[in-house]
């Protein structure tokens, strides 16, 4: 018994040694690391943080694209895009050969799960087609 209190004290002792010696090396190499090293540490985990947000924007995106890629009336052209991440809005201007077709887009988009509602403006005829904005109020899961 006596023993093993003798051992118990010596490993005790040689882990608090360690410890100590650890510490003093830790002191050390933070003397060794200049405020310039630590600036580049900084600025270089702040560069990470913004290329996980552009690349989770960058997937956010591509899939917004493809969902719309997928559904859009083959006799539609889309001219411009915007999307609001936060308001999950996606507007998006087009033109069709007609209102039919215009319909038939809105009834594409609207049979989407993805879709809460889909929602014209500025629907006007030109010599090249019906010019419209279309709106789509979207799910989260649309941009996944």
């Amino acid at each position: 018994m006596v023993a093993s209190l003798v051992v118990v004290k010596v490993l005790a002792s040689n882990a608090s040694n360690t410890l100590v010696k650890i510490e003093k090396d830790i002191e050390i190499k933070k003397a060794e690391f200049t405020s310039n090293e630590s600036e580049e540490v900084v600025n270089f985990q702040n560069e990470l943080t913004n290329l996980k947000t552009i690349m989770r924007d960058h997937i956010s995106f591509s899939n917004a694209l493809n969902n719309i890629s997928l559904n859009t009336h083959q006799q539609v052209k889309f001219t411009s895009l915007k999307i609001n991440y936060e308001d999950k809005l996606i507007e998006i201007n087009g033109v069709a050969p007609s209102n039919e077709v215009v319909a038939q887009a809105s009834n594409i988009f609207s049979n989407l799960e993805n879709v809460k509602q889909v929602n014209f403006k500025n629907i006007k005829a030109f010599s090249d087609g019906m010019h419209f904005v279309m709106t789509l109020n979207v799910l989260e899961s649309f941009f996944k």
